[in-house]
């Protein structure tokens, strides 16, 4: 079940960036459905490389890649559109997918080159899941459409800028709190209660607990000390 939130997750942001990206072409309703159905494939597309075993869609090496190859098995639908255009457009929804990654669990952005996954984990699914779909769908029925996807989208950047101010606040926090010992190891991350958990190993202790997302109390759940 997590599997299909996340594949709904990149499947709308990448028909929403699509569909505001070519939104002087939606001229009907079937061409409306067309540009976000095919921008929320674009959107998944970095995963069908997972059931072959590798990463390779989820390296930055490879988005235009995908882009062109997603435009070339589309173009025939969208000959109004240039080439150019419509593969930079695609290609934009794909390296959407790998932004949600790097904001959610991680993804490897160098691979195969450099197999270590980077991220900075601030974002649960189910928010933006609900902002963006609802977007989507009311973007079919709707005329002024493009002004719903570009609000729901603003939306979502205000509160990703949100998250991010907190997580760095955070973790300054925790950084000074605890900078008379050697800290090895730093990681704050979502809770799906809406706050912030965070683990912090020292050369003394280990440290874990909680902070609200909107505050600063900080919350010691666990604590142990290390023996000599």
């Amino acid at each position: 079940m997590g599997h299909i939130i996340h594949e709904i997750l990149h499947f709308s942001v990448g028909a929403c960036i699509t569909y505001l990206l070519l939104n002087k072409y939606n001229n009907s309703m079937p061409k409306v459905i067309l540009i976000l159905l095919t921008g929320g494939i674009a959107g998944i597309t970095p995963d069908i490389t997972k059931f072959f075993g590798d990463l390779y869609g989820h390296s930055l090496f490879l988005v235009l890649v995908l882009g062109l190859v997603i435009m070339l098995i589309t173009r025939k639908l969208f000959l109004e559109i240039s080439v150019v255009k419509l593969w930079l457009v695609l290609s934009f929804s794909v390296l959407s997918h790998i932004f949600i990654d790097f904001i959610g669990n991680g993804v490897a952005l160098f691979y195969p080159f450099i197999t270590k996954e980077y991220d900075f984990h601030v974002i649960q699914d189910d928010l933006f899941i609900y902002i963006l779909s609802i977007a989507t769908i009311i973007a079919v029925f709707y005329r002024k459409g493009k002004l719903v996807i570009l609000s729901s989208l603003l939306i979502v950047a205000l509160y990703l800028g949100v998250l991010t101010y907190s997580k760095i606040q955070l973790q300054q926090t925790l950084k000074s709190e605890y900078k008379e010992d050697d800290i090895t190891l730093l990681l704050v991350y979502p809770r799906w209660d809406y706050r912030w958990e965070f683990i912090i190993r020292t050369n003394k202790h280990s440290i874990s607990g909680s902070s609200p997302i909107f505050g600063t109390d900080i919350q010691i759940e666990r604590e142990n000390e290390w023996n000599d």
